[in-house]
């Protein structure tokens, strides 16, 4: 099974002071089966309950 989320995603997540985060997927509709075309996520920080995001990144 091939993840969609790259692994820095989930790297870079887990090294800054949050206390929530999702991460999420944005797919070219039409295609079957969808194709990736950029991962995002948001994040709650730990300091004040400030959400940021949402932060995309194209996929290759």
């Amino acid at each position: 099974m091939r993840r969609t989320c790259p692994d820095f995603v989930n790297e870079l997540l887990q090294n800054i002071m949050i206390r929530a985060w999702c991460s999420y997927v944005c797919v070219k509709t039409g295609t079957s089966p969808p194709e990736v075309v950029a991962v995002g996520a948001g994040a709650i920080s730990a300091l004040r309950n400030i959400y940021f995001g949402p932060v995309c990144v194209p996929y290759p």
